[in-house]
């Protein structure tokens, strides 16, 4: 009987270590996926800071009470060691109140019963991630969402802010491109993301282009040349914004060619519209785009950066 009881509890015991393992092992994993983002809590008039912290985009404070947000903290979580969230807020009868506040440092008062007007939040030391941030205001409601240090609230209308919703976002990589247009030039300015460059159906020519990365790391290239009346393919690759085609002396783009370096896992897609042809189809990744040895003219571009699937 002895044996049987020692024998039971070692199968117990392993058995308990197995579960203790597994789940160890659980939030170990967990802990490694774990995406950046933010946490917060407001000091609500009347109730302090009861309502604690909140987390990624929750209302902190209260809709329909006539409540005034006194203070404010906030943290990222999850975050590199050097990252920073910093934020300030226009307080009744003190104005901006500087300097910034930094990771969980108080903005406001506590006790003095002044009201928060607006807040303005940014980010430091974090490529790639923006914070947006939207606040309730007395009598106006929720304002629309702003970003990376814009102002949330009003100054000016002693009106107090009543709630806060703050998030953070990881970019997303995108593309901007301008194309110097016969008799316009550069007047059209810059497109983003698939947006028309150039013209439809007012027979002018591109002339010149120039292509930049949007949110993507530093190390990321876009590279492209074009093909141009009477030089043929306009080598080496231009990158990052460098000007490809001519400026002034009146020679037609025919074609190009665009393609992405040092980011894994996206793709870029470009079109043209051709003289006499319309829009051709979309090309990827360094195919030509356009025609050579025709005379064709381009007079439009698209171009897209997308994840790959």
């Amino acid at each position: 009987m002895k044996k049987l009881t020692i024998s039971l509890f070692a199968v117990i015991m392993m058995v308990s270590l197995l579960f203790s393992s597994s789940a160890f092992a659980s939030t170990t994993n967990h802990d490694e996926v774990d995406e950046i983002g933010v946490t917060y809590r407001t000091h609500i008039q009347n109730q302090g800071w009861d309502q604690g912290w909140v987390f990624d985009g929750a209302m902190s404070g209260s809709e329909g009470q006539s409540l005034q947000l006194e203070a404010a903290e906030i943290k990222l979580v999850g975050a590199p060691e050097d990252a920073n969230i910093k934020y300030f807020v226009h307080v009744q009868d003190i104005g901006d109140q500087k300097p910034d506040r930094v990771n969980g440092e108080l903005a406001g008062t506590v006790g003095a019963g002044l009201r928060l007007e607006a807040i303005s939040i940014n980010l430091e030391n974090l490529p790639g991630y923006t914070v947006m941030y939207r606040v309730h205001v007395e009598n106006l409601g929720w304002q629309e969402w702003v970003s990376n240090g814009e102002m949330a609230g009003t100054t000016g209308m002693g009106l107090r802010l009543e709630a806060l919703e703050i998030k953070v976002v990881k970019n997303e990589v995108g593309v901007t491109y301008r194309t110097h247009i016969q008799n316009q030039g550069w007047d059209q300015g810059w497109v983003s993301d698939g947006a028309m460059s150039g013209s439809e159906g007012q027979a002018l020519r591109l002339e010149a282009a120039e292509i930049m990365l949007v949110d993507a790391p530093e190390d990321a290239n876009i590279k492209y040349f074009v093909h141009v009346q009477d030089i043929g393919d306009q080598k080496p690759d231009r990158i990052n914004g460098e000007l490809a085609g001519t400026v002034g002396e009146g020679l037609r783009l025919e074609a190009i060619s665009i393609k992405l370096e040092n980011l894994p896992g996206y793709t870029v897609m470009y079109r043209v519209h051709v003289e006499n042809l319309g829009w051709q189809e979309w090309v990827s990744d360094g195919e030509m785009a356009g025609t050579t040895g025709m005379g064709l003219r381009l007079e439009a571009l698209e171009i897209k950066v997308e994840k790959c699937n």
